[in-house]
C-alpha cells in the first residue's frame, strides 16, 4: 500500500448510500450538568450551562443509524 493513498473518494462514495439494514433514528435529549445543575442549551453558536427543564434552546435532536454515525442538532 502506497504511503500518500487517499481513501476520501472511497468513504464519500460509501457514506453517501445506505443499506437495507440500517435504520435510521431520531431521538429527542436534554443534556444535564452536573456542575451547575441545569440543562445545556445551544444558543446559535454558543453553549450554555443554565438551561431550565423544558427550554426550547436545551432540547437536541439526536440524529443516527446503525453505520455508527451521529449528529447533534439543535
Amino acid at each position: 500500500m502506497e504511503e500518500n493513498t487517499d481513501f476520501r473518494p472511497h468513504v464519500e462514495n460509501h457514506t453517501r448510500l445506505r443499506d437495507d439494514t440500517s435504520r435510521k433514528y431520531v431521538r429527542l435529549y436534554q443534556l444535564y450538568s452536573r456542575t451547575s445543575g441545569k440543562h445545556l442549551q445551544v444558543l446559535g453558536r454558543r453553549i450554555s450551562a443554565k438551561g431550565e427543564d423544558g427550554n426550547k434552546y436545551g432540547k437536541n435532536w439526536l440524529i443516527g443509524a446503525a453505520q455508527g454515525w451521529l449528529k447533534l442538532h439543535k
